[in-house]
């Protein structure tokens, strides 16, 4: 997987090769985090895009639904909001010519100017639809400022390049912004989302999402546009953190494998922390054995969040073979002895399930102790490392030191040998 960037946020241009565990080092304010922002982005946006646009074309014509009195007696959509999602299911999939006998059959008289709302759900071009919904996506990430700041009338380009397993072709995601508009040169429908964690505080407000009357709510207030359902990559990890152990779709034999293959790593984890994620009434707690009790996630340490998160996604399922994981700087948290430790395991799942792990970091220590693990465990081939800097006009590139990890750490030293001086100087 090849990704390019031109001229995205502080990013003037990079050429990232991700095959297996790719390491972003340098200094902060580098453009590291926006390597991980816009892969995001492309997993979210192009992730069952013909989906997405189903559902914005459904949330359409329930918009033009809202406050009619015949719909709302039809349908009590607060108590059975499947029900009333199934209509307009149906009249979506009964297409431009036939939706108006729907409405007749149901028995609800509908306005000439609610018509003309509806068509809209039907005609609006699916190309703009497609570039309206992954623009919002990276949009919404980057805060407005997708393009570089202050500048109008350039062009930004994003590309994806992914080999297709089967035919061993290679296809493209390519996209370019120009002020606020998007074009979709190429796409493809990605089977997996990322997962991106950059914020181990996203812990602490996961509840057990097993009540399905408020997800439905939740949905229904979407659909109604009534309150949107964001999805930036915090909001997007904790739905999968509030995930009930028992929320699985897969089969039994499946489930079996993947849990023999995910065993020893969840081993590890625990033997790590000394203690374990459980769930209790409609929430989780973690049972720490040290102290033989239970402790609210948000008690718990920075640290302990950090090992919690993987933990709860490893046996949540959310990890399995190809998937993308980003992880922006995850040693912030960790003391030297976990982030060892903590390397370790990404290194092992890593090779368990042909991952691809973009790391950013400006930590010796997590650097070093992925440089000795993949060798320990001869997956150096699978590794790649990239220096973030910036050049004169304060934009960000990034140099491949693959061959040369050691300017990775010559650029991260130069803040020690300055105290050196300084300890020298004051005969400290």
């Amino acid at each position: 997987m090849r990704l390019q960037i031109k001229n995205i946020a502080k990013i003037e241009k990079a050429d990232i090769e991700i095959n297996g565990i790719t390491v972003i080092a340098g200094e902060n304010n580098t453009g590291k985090s926006s390597i991980g922002k816009i892969l995001y982005c492309l997993y979210k946006g192009f992730h069952d895009l013909s989906g997405q646009v189903r559902y914005e074309r459904m949330r359409t014509i329930a918009t033009a639904l809202r406050g009619n009195r015949e719909v709302e007696k039809k349908y009590d959509i607060f108590t059975d909001y499947k029900q009333y999602k199934n209509f307009i299911s149906e009249v979506l999939n009964s297409e431009k010519d036939g939706f108006k006998s729907i409405f007749i059959k149901e028995g609800i008289n509908i306005k000439e100017e609610t018509f003309e709302k509806l068509n809209e759900a039907f005609l609006y071009n699916t190309s703009k639809l497609e570039g309206l919904i992954v623009y919002d996506i990276f949009n919404r990430e980057f805060n407005g400022q997708i393009t570089p700041i202050g500048i109008r009338n350039i062009s930004s380009e994003v590309v994806l390049s992914i080999r297709n397993k089967e035919t061993h072709n290679i296809e493209n995601i390519d996209l370019s912004f120009y002020n606020e508009n998007i074009e979709i040169k190429e796409k493809i429908d990605l089977y997996e989302e990322a997962i991106y964690i950059d914020n181990p505080f996203v812990l602490d407000d996961i509840y057990k999402s097993s009540n399905i009357e408020y997800i439905d709510q939740m949905e229904m207030f979407d659909l109604m546009g009534l309150r949107k359902i964001f999805s930036t990559h915090n909001e997007t990890l904790q739905k999968k953190l509030s995930k009930s152990f028992n929320d699985n779709s897969s089969s039994l034999i499946e489930k079996a494998i993947l849990e023999e293959r995910l065993e020893k790593f969840i081993k590890m984890i625990k033997g790590t922390l000394q203690g374990d994620i459980l769930e209790k009434e409609n929430k989780f707690v973690f049972y720490d054995n040290n102290i033989d009790g239970e402790i609210e996630l948000s008690n718990l340490s920075t640290g302990i969040k950090s090992f919690a998160i993987i933990l709860k996604l490893i046996e949540n399922f959310d990890i399995r073979d190809s998937s993308l994981i980003v992880l922006d700087e995850p040693e912030v948290h960790l003391h030297p002895k976990w982030q060892l430790k903590f390397a370790e395991i990404l290194v092992l799942i890593q090779q368990e399930f042909n991952l691809n792990i973009i790391l950013t970091s400006h930590s010796p220590y997590f650097i070093s102790a992925i440089q000795a693990y993949t060798k320990k465990y001869n997956s150096t081939d699978t590794c790649k490392y990239y220096l973030a800097d910036l050049n004169k006009k304060n934009k960000a590139f990034f140099e491949d030191v693959t061959d040369n990890i050691g300017k990775i750490f010559d650029k991260l030293a130069e803040p020690f040998e300055k105290l050196d001086t300084i300890m020298y100087e004051e005969n400290i």
